[in-house]
């Protein structure tokens, strides 16, 4: 039901705006009030000018004025009613101008709020849901929501109000043409809203369902783009592509075709009310001199009718197609807010700056007491195995001394990217707790977090400069461009950058062809010094360098060993060679712990992986003790 919809999205509204929002239904009456006191001025003009000595507006114009000129009566009754008119639709336009602030201003807060909760969810959310979804809700939901939805239900209300003064007006003239005018209209009005109702609403179902599937498979294509022209798979993925648009454009044709009905049928009753209402004055015998007064006022007040009923109409279409999309919105609020909270609330507490300190004690040992997770069994694309559904890590425990050199080392799911998704804090233990310096990260997340510098294996790039990208997220002018060359060189880049045009302006969008995988991680890598992190965390990261390269990240990286704490994932012995301590997962639980040649000697499935091959080798020697 609509009135439901309309109330559910009324609540998000908190106690102040629903104040401004019937402050600005005020001014909608009073537009109203205007619209029904413009069609008597008319029929007031019109009966003046056509009778005889112009009756008693004429007498009224000649004692207030004092000259009996008719042609001058004419003319002042004229401009009087342009300049009400006048007046009247400037108020119409500046309260739906002030209605659209209100409406839009709701959906900026909306959709900013939005934005904000899902870069601050749950890391599963984003694996659960995906970048499609997240996208769809942010943008086609929240629009329709607001900028359909909302504006629909607020221009309906105010053209109802408006037909409605202007029958009372009619019904006052003459109403047995007032009561045919409304039998007419109302009973097409009735049945377009039987006929388009459930046929506009399944439209509407249709295209969001195309859109979304368009996205899917344009994402993936892009997504895919080497592997699908290598492949000359292109076919394939266009006609899916392809088959989406020709029935997104089949709904949304058909969807426009039903908005215009509206006008069209009104249109045409308008015709025959005309012809009906001088029959009905034939035959009455009132002849039409007398009955241009009326017939005046009925042309002026269809007009306007007409255009409300279309308009009307069309919105009701727009609130029966959009529906859906308000209940998608006030589920995604509510779902993270909770019911009850009110969206401008909740809008106001993210607009303070959201950077957080480094803990002011020096970053002690990392502490992982008996911890065991477990995905969420709608995840796919995570550690657990969809099949056995066992957990990603169970009972583990281990400590990771202050300033010393870890690595993480087992086969494919056996959960060393869950453990070092928990220890940044993305992902919170189904048991146990993760401590530093005896503190739960939980108490003190976002300083835990913000001393943190994380490698993955596929970093992210930004359609942004080299400078952007290592300090991204930070605006132009606050950059520091010393770190940023400090950074570069660090992760031995700053001599390739250097030799590049545009240096650290170059786009690594633009020049993507002059970036190797490996220079792209490179990136990567300065951006996690930039901050200059307490703890660095490498989750394969030196994967995509070459051997030499791999070696000279490694020293650099090394020379941080004894002033920071570093994780890292990986599967190159050199990588491993070099570590204070490695620590062996293996089903997600933890096997082993100690230095590498330790491991090779007293664990046999490590030194299973390493003769497997399952931990890379990085040059011949490197098995050598």
């Amino acid at each position: 039901m609509i009135p439901k919809t309309l109330i559910r999205l009324l609540k998000l509204l908190r106690p102040s705006e629903r104040a401004t929002l019937v402050a600005l239904w005020g001014m909608v009456i009073a537009s109203a009030i205007l619209e029904l006191a413009g069609m008597g001025l008319v029929f007031v003009y019109i009966r003046a000018v056509s009778t005889d000595g112009g009756g008693r507006a004429f007498e009224l114009f000649v004692s207030v004025v004092g000259q009996s000129s008719y042609v001058g009566f004419a003319l002042v009754m004229g401009v009087l009613v342009v300049g009400f008119y006048l007046g009247k639709n400037v108020l119409h336009i500046v309260t739906d101008s002030l209605l659209m602030r209100f409406v839009f201003g709701l959906y900026e807060k909306y959709s900013a709020l939005m934005f904000d909760t899902y870069l601050g969810a749950d890391y599963q959310e984003h694996l659960r849901r995906g970048t499609v979804e997240l996208r769809r809700n942010l943008t086609a939901e929240s629009a329709a929501t607001f900028n359909e939805f909302f504006v629909a239900a607020l221009r309906a209300a105010s053209d109802a109000l408006i037909i409605v003064t202007i029958s009372v007006l009619l019904f006052v003239v003459s109403w047995p043409l007032t009561v045919g005018a409304i039998i007419l209209f109302g009973s097409s009005t009735v049945l377009y809203t039987v006929f388009a109702r459930r046929r506009g609403a399944r439209l509407d179902q249709e295209r969001r369902e195309h859109v979304f599937g368009m996205s899917r498979w344009l994402s993936q294509s892009m997504s895919g783009f080497k592997e699908i022209r290598l492949l000359r798979r292109k076919a394939f993925f266009l006609g899916r592509f392809g088959a989406e648009l020709k029935q997104h454009s089949r709904a949304s044709r058909k969807a426009r075709t039903l908005e215009q009905l509206p006008r069209a049928i009104n249109e045409t009753l308008l015709a025959a009310g005309v012809m009906g209402a001088v029959t009905y004055f034939v035959l009455a015998g009132g002849g039409l001199a007398a009955a241009l007064p009326v017939l005046a006022l009925f042309g002026v007040a269809s007009m306007r009718t007409i255009s409300a009923l279309s308009r009307l109409m069309g919105c009701w279409h727009s609130l029966r197609v959009h529906a859906g999309s308000v209940h998608k919105t006030c589920d995604e609020f509510e779902r993270f807010h909770g019911r009850g909270a009110h969206l401008s609330a909740r809008y106001d507490s993210i607009k303070k700056d959201g950077r957080y300190s480094s803990p002011a004690n020096p970053i002690a040992d990392i502490e992982v007491k008996c911890v065991g997770f477990a995905y969420d069994p709608t995840i796919r694309n995570s550690d657990a195995s969809a099949e056995d559904r066992r957990p990603a890590l169970v009972d583990v425990s281990l400590r990771v001394p202050s300033k010393s050199f870890v690595g993480f080392v087992g086969s494919s799911g056996s959960g060393k990217s869950t453990l070092v998704n928990l220890i940044t804090g993305l992902l919170t233990p189904t048991s146990g707790s993760i401590c530093v310096g005896g503190r739960d990260i939980r108490d003190f997340l976002p300083e835990w977090q913000s001393s943190l510098g994380v490698v993955q294996q596929a970093p992210y790039m930004a359609s942004e400069t080299i400078k952007a990208n290592v300090a991204i997220g930070i605006a132009e002018e606050e950059v520091d461009e010393s770190r940023v060359w400090w950074a570069l060189e660090r992760a031995r880049l700053a001599q390739f950058v250097r030799g590049l045009p545009a240096g650290l302006r170059t786009n690594m969008r633009e020049e993507a062809a002059a970036f190797s995988g490996g220079e792209r991680q490179r990136v990567a890598i300065a951006r996690a010094l930039y901050a200059d992190p307490r703890v660095l965390i490498f989750d394969e990261a030196t994967s995509a360098l070459d051997n030499e390269t791999e070696k000279e990240v490694l020293d650099s990286v090394l020379e941080f060993a004894g002033e920071k704490t570093i994780l890292s994932v990986a599967h190159r012995l050199s990588t491993m060679q070099r570590c204070d301590t490695v620590f062996v997962l293996h089903e997600g639980r933890l096997l082993a712990s100690g230095r590498f040649l330790e491991l090779l000697e007293t664990c046999e499935p490590f030194k299973r992986m390493v003769e497997l091959g399952q931990i890379g080798s990085s040059g011949p020697s490197s098995l050598k003790r």
